[in-house]
């Protein structure tokens, strides 16, 4: 390849990188909206008693309780357990529940996703400069290597 080439591959390279970094993205555990109420109750108490999810914020009057249906208190428990076990295995529950990238937050009931953090820092401010940097690192070491 001549240098050209490889300085439009490393750059892409650099760019692409620099995107996904930004883009961060995400992954939700939800419960299959047909499943059948006993199955998701069975899931859901395993969820919040065995399987350690946080299930305080869809109890009565928490931020997260409307709407009071089982499918949506499903899907909170189903995601906060998955979160905290991130593998795809981690989101079945027997078959009541399915991995989604669309966002299923609402209002002010926020559901945490594998593409997001709650350690200090993890504002979309630090995730640009960190972007920003990440390019700028790059695009120093194609002009670099290409001089």
């Amino acid at each position: 390849m001549d240098r050209t080439i490889w300085q439009f591959a490393l750059s892409s390279l650099c760019i692409l990188s620099g995107i996904s970094a930004s883009l961060g993205g995400g992954q939700w555990c939800v419960a299959n909206k047909g499943a059948s109420n006993s199955d998701l109750q069975v899931a859901l108490n395993y969820a919040c008693c065995q399987g350690g999810a946080d299930c305080s914020q869809i109890q009565p009057g928490a931020i997260c309780y409307e709407p009071n249906t089982l499918l949506d208190h499903a899907s909170y428990a189903f995601n906060d357990y998955y979160q905290k076990h991130p593998t795809p295995s981690s989101c079945v529950f027997g078959g009541t529940a399915t991995l989604t990238s669309n966002d299923p937050s609402h209002g002010n009931c926020h559901y945490a996703s594998s593409g997001s953090s709650s350690s200090p820092g993890s504002d979309s401010a630090t995730s640009a400069v960190l972007s920003l940097s990440l390019l700028f690192t790059c695009g120093l070491l194609v002009s670099l290597h290409f001089k």
